[in-house]
């Protein structure tokens, strides 16, 4: 497999686990700690797009063979993102209903 592909999703990994993290964290953070909060999920979930984009052009790049296995790999990881995506609009309505509600 390519080394750089490899690196490219330990650093995925790493930026997934945070986000992940960040999201589980919005329903405890006070008001003014969850824009913070947000504003860096939403920032790490945008890295995490420009690196799925740097994965799929080195996808594009290995023999046909790897560029199948690593493609698929690759709607895995964007289906983890949308996922978290919708987990972040979630957990931000579920805090924002909690603060209205008491």
């Amino acid at each position: 497999m390519s080394a750089v592909f490899e690196r490219f999703e330990q650093d995925y990994a790493t930026l997934s686990a945070s986000v992940g993290q960040k999201v589980g964290a919005l329903a405890d953070a006070s008001s003014s700690d969850r824009q913070a909060v947000l504003a860096s999920a939403e920032s790490e979930l945008t890295q995490a797009d420009e690196l799925l984009q740097q994965m799929e052009l080195e996808a594009r790049s290995v023999p046909a063979k790897e560029r199948t296995r690593l493609q698929t790999r690759l709607k895995g990881y964007k289906a983890d993102v949308v996922g978290l995506r919708k987990e972040l609009k979630a957990s931000v309505i579920a805090a924002s209903r909690s603060d209205l509600l008491g």
